[in-house]
């Protein structure tokens, strides 16, 4: 099995899913190989469902599982989410420091040739999975965003709104839905829905 490896950037937090490109097209990786557009377009579409997201290339190490995949001028581009597993919690939090910042794709050739500089191209390969690697082979394939829903991260959000700490782990704890439906106060009521409705831009 082929492996290929890319950049990932822009870590963020909310719903424990990232975006970027797992494969670069066109350019040349540090195995000096050049994988070309649409060289996935046929597996994509085959065998979507089997494609899985691991860690490290490790098998026994499934962390996610893609929930958009396709390519375009750049390269292939994908949203996968990330299971709420230890290995995978783990994974997160790496890619929020930036520990972890590259993708890899791990796939069969089905067809390739070597130009006349002696590069290997790629045009046709099956996609078995991507990784979330360590070190990069090709730069131009990058996470994008990573999204995480983060209890203590909404906790501090209505503490630093003024919502007192019992009030704020409550809300946490409860829900949304059992803030509105409690017999509370209505202008405060009304106060902390609106603190609420803030936490969508995190």
């Amino acid at each position: 099995m082929e492996v290929k490896t890319f950049d990932l950037k822009d870590i963020g937090t909310e719903e424990r899913t990232f975006t970027g490109y797992a494969a670069a097209y066109g350019n040349i990786d540090s195995d000096g190989d050049i994988i070309e557009m649409g060289a996935f377009d046929e597996s994509i579409k085959q065998n979507r469902d089997k494609i899985k997201i691991l860690w490290q290339h490790k098998s026994q190490e499934p962390i996610g599982i893609p929930l958009e995949m396709r390519e375009d001028e750049k390269g292939l581009w994908i949203k996968g989410k990330i299971s709420k597993t230890a290995r995978g919690d783990e994974a997160m939090e790496l890619m929020r420091d930036g520990v972890i910042s590259a993708m890899s794709v791990g796939f069969m050739i089905d067809q390739a040739d070597y130009d006349e500089e002696g590069r290997r191209r790629i045009k046709s390969g099956r996609l078995m999975e991507f990784s979330l690697v360590t070190f990069p082979a090709n730069e131009q394939a990058v996470i994008q965003s990573v999204k995480e829903v983060n209890e203590r991260e909404i906790e501090r959000v209505l503490r630093e709104a003024g919502v007192s700490r019992a009030m704020a782990k409550t809300i946490v704890s409860s829900g949304v839905k059992s803030l509105r439906d409690a017999e509370r106060d209505t202008a405060q009521k009304q106060h902390l829905l609106d603190i609420l409705e803030t936490l969508k831009e995190y």
